[in-house]
């Protein structure tokens, strides 16, 4: 159901509309699968299962009923505002916390109507706006049923508690956003500016808090009042350095940078962490490095790396900034365009790094001390660092030191090379350190493309309209800081990320 509505006073204009949905999912889902292998070589089927077969059903049931508004109030050509409203039931909330409303409100002044008119200014414009929204709780997450499985022993099924505590207190997560913005066009469009600046507050998290397990659960599903502010720039500039009747040339670019930090802290659920706290940023990566003595060495003991049983920072996931620029270039019927791009600092786990050095897959490895443990059966590579030869050393809870009294020597252990290239380039979950750690810091030459559009003359003896054949180049170049065997941006780090393909193509396009 919607209504609208759209009514003019004078210089003022106001429009809006008004309605209703009803939104409903449904999900059945039944899994059968054999158990103790198959009867019959080669006969897959569920009849061929040596014991009784598994199965596994759910049946998942949502609905949301929702009553929305927007009313928009313009003046001239000069000023607008914006407001919307939304109210939402589910049926994943309990009732004290149905329905939920979330606003917003958005403006933007036409400055080049309210200025006399300058010959090198087109149009400027000033924008803000203030968004809230909210998500709910997803299917049966405030459910407390139990939980059944069959032939668990004997042939009998069984049902037991969830081993999460839900509640039905629970709120929607929440989000607020205030936004403000200008845009600018000069001297006949030759120079082009937006700039847009943003915070956004995000609050009423939905958690599985830990708890004791002496509670006979282990995890509580509550609403935390840890709170995140996320605070964001971005920058495009347009530029047309040549513009004439065959000729124009065309440079955009863009330049954008964001980062959320913790602006307030659950006591309660918020992780006990020596690098959370107020004001500082929530994508700390953090790995169990290796043990160093206070010169950055590394502690070998028995001839190996020593790794820490804490947490240490390495950096930050999330990029200090991204930028992009692309260019086109028309001259008659040609046109030569191309786009580059790339990303400046964040840290990831490279699992191809480690599994090359792992497996003696990487060419680094094709060295003298392989060479004498393959051919001559020596076990001579002696790793950098230092040995404790006497002393001791204690942490607190956070791995601080509290006392050390270590004395080092440097390390003179001989070991196999292949047992300390395995141990010291580990490629399990969580069991990574800092050389596997790297910079996704890159530069890559996105698109390359050539274009000529055949003259119509030619196009309408084939009965074609627009016909153009571009030859297109992806992927053609690409520089990365640490990344040099794959792509950051080609997949998740954990994934076994390959280096970018590079593609080559001919496109013929044209209209009927």
């Amino acid at each position: 159901m919607l209504l609208l509505a759209d009514k003019t006073f004078g210089d003022f204009r106001i429009d809006g509309l008004a309605g209703g949905t009803i939104s409903f999912t449904k999900d059945d889902y039944f899994d059968a699968f054999t158990k103790g292998g198959i009867s019959i070589p080669g006969y897959y089927s569920l009849k061929a299962s040596k014991d009784p077969i598994g199965w596994n059903t759910w049946i998942r049931r949502r609905q949301v009923n929702s009553l929305y508004g927007r009313a928009t109030l313009s003046y001239k050509s000069l000023a607008y505002i914006d407001v919307t409203g939304r109210w939402d039931w589910s049926s994943t909330l309990d009732a004290e916390n149905n329905p939920y409303f979330y606003p917003s409100v958005a403006g933007s002044l036409v400055l080049t109507e309210l200025i006399p008119e300058l010959s090198w200014l087109d149009f400027w414009k000033l924008r803000g706006s203030w968004t809230m929204s909210k998500t709910p709780a997803d299917i049966y997450d405030i459910s407390s049923t139990y939980i059944v499985e069959n032939e668990v022993w004997g042939g009998y099924n069984s049902a037991y508690i969830p081993t999460e505590l839900k509640g039905g207190d629970i709120r929607p997560q929440a989000s607020q956003t205030i936004e403000f913005g200008t845009a600018a066009i000069f001297f006949k469009n030759r120079l082009r500016a937006d700039v847009t600046l943003y915070q956004k507050r995000l609050y009423d998290f939905l958690a599985s808090a830990e708890l004791s397990e002496a509670t006979g659960y282990y995890t509580n599903y509550v609403n935390t009042d840890e709170e995140r502010t996320k605070k964001g720039l971005e920058i495009m500039l347009g530029f047309t350095p040549v513009q004439q009747k065959d000729l124009k040339w065309d440079v955009n670019f863009n330049w954008s940078k964001d980062y959320t930090v913790y602006s307030k802290i659950d006591e309660q659920y918020t992780p006990d962490e020596m690098w959370i706290e107020e004001g500082a940023r929530v994508d700390a990566y953090t790995v169990k490095d290796w043990l160093r003595d206070p010169s950055g060495n590394l502690i070998n003991t028995n001839g190996f790396p020593t790794r820490s049983n804490f947490y240490t920072v390495m950096g930050n996931s999330n990029p200090d900034w991204i930028w992009g620029l692309n260019s086109t270039l028309r001259y008659k019927s040609f046109t030569l365009a191309f786009s580059v791009d790339g990303r400046v600092g964040g840290y990831s786990f490279s699992r191809l790094d480690a599994l090359l050095w792992n497996s003696g897959a990487h060419i680094d490895t094709d060295n003298e001390w392989r060479y004498d443990e393959v051919v001559n059966g020596l076990k001579n590579y002696i790793g950098t660092g230092v040995k404790v030869v006497s002393g001791t050393v204690t942490y607190d809870t956070y791995g601080r030191i509290t006392s050390d009294t270590r004395v080092y020597a440097p390390n003179d252990v001989e070991v196999s090379y292949e047992s300390y290239t395995k141990d010291h380039y580990q490629q399990g979950a969580w069991s990574w350190c800092s050389q596997n750690i790297l910079n996704e810091t890159f530069i890559k030459l996105r698109e390359v493309s050539v274009t000529y559009v055949i003259p119509r003359i030619f196009s309408e003896k084939l009965r074609l309209k627009d016909t153009s054949v571009s030859l297109i180049g992806q992927n053609l170049f690409y520089w990365g800081k640490e990344y040099k065997l794959s792509d950051p941006d080609y997949g998740v780090s954990w994934d076994l990320v390959s280096p970018s393909v590079r593609y080559v193509g001919l496109n013929l396009k044209f209209n009927i």
